[in-house]
């Protein structure tokens, strides 16, 4: 008897120690998928939160500058406007020059000529 449960013991302390080894290193291996999974949520959270934020600034910039660019092509075109208006007067001006020098003109050639 005395024997047989030394063998017993023997046989089966490394199989219990094993046992309660393999537990541990289970236990260790479900914490650290755990924990990694728990990682991998956050920065895929993190992530999406970023891209989002990217996004909405990305937005917001773009409406900011369709804004500016609508400003300046209404300001452009008052320029433009305000321009050919300018050049309309700068036209007349150069002609009522043009036809005043024109008759300067031809008043020397008639004098000239008498």
């Amino acid at each position: 008897m005395v024997g047989n449960r030394t063998r017993d013991r023997r046989i089966t302390s490394p199989t219990r120690y094993n046992s309660r080894f393999v537990f541990g290193v289970a236990k260790l291996t479900t914490a650290a998928a755990a924990a990694a999974a728990a990682v991998v949520v956050v920065v895929v959270v993190v992530v999406v939160v970023v891209v989002v934020v990217v996004v909405v600034v990305v937005v917001v910039v773009a409406m900011m500058m369709m804004v500016m660019m609508m400003r300046m092509i209404m300001i452009r075109i008052m320029m433009m406007k305000m321009m050919t208006m300018m050049r309309m007067m700068m036209m007349i001006m150069m002609m009522m020059t043009i036809l005043r020098l024109d008759f300067f003109c031809l008043e020397l050639q008639s004098i000239e000529m008498a």
